[in-house]
């Protein structure tokens, strides 16, 4: 049995197929029944060409429109909204729901929906739910949309037809194998900003005016930028959307930030489908290597090295070996040992182990609870999303934890001793170990074996001011070894309560 729940706005009205009736009727009143039209159809027979849908259509003044379902083996709904703000639900089955303009809120709940979002001004969403959806969308006036496949293999398509609107499409592809499909990229009247939230390159595909978009590939006009520390897909000279989604330390809050020239934005190849970035990096003679296999070695010179395995148990061990290289990992749990020279490795998706071994080397884990070691030289570490352990090495290491609680660890050897570096306070600082996005009261510091700190009283802790920015410092007093903490954004908190320690 189904239910439609319709909540109204003072002075509101509705009516079938968009029509507001003049004359009340009461059913239960034998006197006073609902008019027929004998040239009309029998209204509880679906028409030839209505597919077994209902349709429902609602005047002006609806303020919220949910439609309940209490089985999932009946025909859905057709849902058409008005001009006005509304919620639209919809049913267990398959649904046809239609906004009208205004700022709207879609959930398809479950089924194959089709949800079609046209004319939109303001802030509005589409939920796809459960069941493989169709998310059609388009924002030709000002405004955002945040666009979610959820469960399913769905097909979300994103008109980028606009006059003046740079607030672009916000979407979250969810679990399955999703599309994403850019239409009418030559109607982009005013740069746009958008993001897709969890595009994942071994199960997602982009589709730009109906061809399949391979990254690694890229048609003319259509490049892959770095902007923010993260990947770009650039339509054209108007179009800029953020490849990946968890959000880091420097990267845009949302869709604040569009920069002023799209076209001075530097092309990078595609490597990882995280937020990280290694451009400015690549020999010329880099040798592209693809593993297929549960372990590859890279060479002496310059590798590339990135799984093209699918499944989510390919378990990988990476030995990039000396030379500049890039490891992408991909799916699985995975291990990877950097070597000599200045790598670029990034985890991926699963449980993974990076060590970046000697050289100014860049890690990213990516999902899940991975561990980075840095090693020797200057190295930046980026956990990306889970409980991740970082540990710089030797030299002067920047740690980025990302979302998640994370475990900072210094082994011995691993500081600097204040009183042995040379130049100005500023000069100093600039080359102690700094963590750049703590959260108190989720991230912890760890001392390992050799660190002379055996309870917090060991531990100097002061408020520092470096190039504008408030960060804490943390001395050991027994050695003088130091390092930076920067909190997190909008974090008005202290570091100097030991729970954020393990000694």
């Amino acid at each position: 049995m189904q239910f439609l729940l319709i909540l109204l706005g003072l002075g509101a009205a509705f009516g079938m197929s968009g029509g507001s009736s003049s004359k009340s009727s009461d059913p239960s009143d034998p006197t006073n029944p609902d008019p027929v039209d004998p040239t009309q159809p029998d209204p509880d027979e679906p028409g030839p060409e209505e597919d077994g849908f209902d349709i429902r259509s609602y005047d002006d003044g609806t303020s919220v429109i949910e439609t309940l379902d209490l089985t999932s083996d009946i025909p859905g709904e057709r849902i058409e909204g008005t001009e006005t703000d509304e919620r639209i639900s919809g049913t267990g089955a398959k649904d046809i729901m239609f906004g009208n303009g205004g700022e709207d809120r879609f959930s398809g709940l479950g089924g194959d929906d089709i949800i079609v979002l046209d004319g939109s001004e303001g802030y509005s969403e589409l939920w796809g739910g459960h069941g493989d959806d169709t998310l059609i969308s388009s924002i030709p006036g000002f405004g955002q949309v945040h666009v979610g496949g959820g469960e399913g293999d769905d097909r979300i398509v994103l008109d980028l037809t606009n006059d003046s609107n740079y607030d672009g499409h916000h979407v979250y592809t969810g679990t399955g194998n999703d599309t994403v499909e850019f239409d009418n990229i030559g109607q982009l009247n005013s740069p746009i900003l958008g993001r897709i939230e969890d595009f994942d390159i071994t199960r997602d595909m982009i589709v730009l005016e109906g061809q399949d978009l391979d990254l690694h590939d890229l048609p003319e006009g259509i490049d892959v930028v770095e902007y923010l520390d993260q990947q770009w897909l650039r339509l054209g000279d108007q179009g800029l959307y953020a490849l990946e989604g968890a959000r880091h330390a420097g990267a845009e809050t949302h869709f604040s930030e569009m920069p002023e020239d799209l076209s001075a934005l530097p092309v990078v190849d595609y490597i990882d489908q995280q937020n990280y970035v290694p451009h400015g990096t690549f020999d010329e003679d880099i040798n592209v290597m693809k593993n297929t296999d549960d372990s590859i070695a890279g060479t002496d010179g310059a590798d590339w090295i990135w799984d093209v395995q699918k499944t989510p148990d390919a378990d990988g061990l990476f030995r990039a070996g000396d030379g500049d290289d890039v490891v992408d990992a991909g799916k699985g749990n995975d291990t990877i040992y950097g070597g000599n020279g200045d790598d670029h490795l990034a985890g991926g998706m699963d449980m993974d182990e990076v060590r970046g071994g000697a050289g100014d080397d860049t890690l990213y884990g990516g999902s899940e609870d991975d561990q980075l070691v840095g090693g020797s030289g200057d190295d930046l570490l980026r956990g990306g999303t889970g409980n991740d352990t970082l540990t710089g090495g030797s030299g002067t290491d920047t740690l980025y934890g990302g979302a998640g609680a994370d475990t900072y660890r210094f082994d011995s050897g691993d500081l600097q001793v204040w009183d042995d570096l040379e130049g100005t306070d500023a000069e100093k600082y600039a080359q102690l170990d700094i963590i750049k996005d703590f959260t108190d009261g989720e991230d912890v510091i760890q001392f390992g074996d050799g660190v002379s700190v055996d309870s917090f009283a060991d531990l100097d802790i002061s408020e520092v001011t470096i190039d504008d920015e408030a960060m804490f410092s943390v001395s050991l007093q027994e050695t003088g070894e130091r390092f930076l903490v920067e909190m997190g954004d909008d974090q008005e908190s202290d570091l100097t309560d030991e729970t954020n320690f393990i000694i």
